[in-house]
């Protein structure tokens, strides 16, 4: 007896999944050096991910990424890849993806109605639980403490953090409208 329900996708549905996990591999090259963790687009295309797609697509595009990731193809920054870049330092941060898409799903399917600036805050809600997660991750990975991960990990990032959460608002409100007109099946 199975006791996990089974999910099923349609072709769109899978398409979608796909489209995304592929949009944040891509995304996430585009890069900023920095010492420690880089300034990287992958986080917008995750929010840009929950924006447009429901929490089922939405977890389920994250999941894909970090599992295509995991075992070796070259998706995260640096076109790095394999279950060490998880298990590192800043995979908090990868992992954190999750995070992010099911607080923001969570939030949008109790306010299906927010506009611009109520999903540019469920925006933020999920970077913060990411970024909580990551640093977490990342004081314990390179024996930080709590204040010098957030100062490393954290800090150089929140103004380009929700300048990205408010451009993928923006966007992906815009998108999952023409999705929707599409016929695409991205009700919420």
């Amino acid at each position: 007896m199975n006791s996990f329900p089974r999910v099923r996708f349609s072709a769109a549905e899978m398409a979608l999944v796909s489209i995304f996990a592929a949009l944040t591999a891509v995304l996430t090259q585009i890069i900023v050096p920095l010492p420690t963790v880089p300034i990287s687009l992958g986080n917008f295309a995750v929010m840009l991910c929950a924006a447009v797609l429901p929490l089922k697509l939405a977890f389920a595009a994250q999941s894909v990424y970090l599992l295509l990731g995991a075992f070796g193809a070259p998706v995260f920054t640096y076109f790095s890849g394999g279950f060490h870049k998880l298990a590192g330092p800043t995979g908090g941060y990868l992992v954190g993806y999750l995070a992010l898409v099911l607080a923001v799903g969570f939030l949008r399917g109790r306010y299906p109605n927010a506009g611009l600036l109520g999903l540019s805050l469920m925006m933020l809600v999920g970077m913060a639980l990411c970024l909580a997660f990551g640093t977490l991750w990342l004081a314990v990975g390179l024996g930080y403490s709590a204040k010098q991960a957030f100062l490393v990990g954290v800090a150089p990032f929140l103004v380009f953090d929700c300048i990205k959460a408010v451009a993928a608002s923006v966007i992906g409100l815009r998108l999952r409208s023409a999705l929707i007109r599409a016929g695409l099946g991205c009700q919420l």
